[in-house]
């Protein structure tokens, strides 16, 4: 049985952020929903228990562009998501938050929740009715 000898990913990136700059922490902020969408992607793609390469074919675009997209190398089009969700029998929704709103209710657990969210795009896939 295998044993963790150091810390996980999601460890070692709090680290870094905490004893990074500021200007660092903002910008890893604004990358939160490139992450989103692609995180999204790559959940319904295993959920759909395809391959990259299967995935490519029924999208109409190549395995690369798939990898690409998953390992963050690669900003698509919205079209593009849009192409590859359908593939899997899912749409892709844009949502903008008013972050006025957000930091009006920035007291409590409605506001942490709120200010989770509060990205100036959030992507969600979910399953197309």
């Amino acid at each position: 049985m295998a044993t963790r000898t150091g810390p996980t990913h999601e460890e070692m990136r709090d680290r870094l952020l905490q004893a990074g700059s500021a200007e660092l922490r903002e910008e890893y902020a604004l990358l939160g929903p490139r992450r989103d969408a692609i995180a999204a992607l790559v959940r319904a793609r295993r959920m759909r228990k395809l391959t990259q390469h299967d995935l490519a074919q029924r999208a109409g675009v190549s395995q690369g562009v798939i990898s690409r997209l998953e390992n963050g190398g690669h900003s698509p089009k919205l079209e593009t998501l849009v192409q590859i969700a359908r593939a899997m029998d899912y749409r892709v929704e844009v949502k903008l938050v008013d972050n006025r709103k957000s930091r009006a209710a920035s007291k409590g657990a409605i506001g942490r929740r709120q200010r989770q969210e509060s990205s100036a795009e959030t992507f969600d896939v979910r399953r197309a009715s």
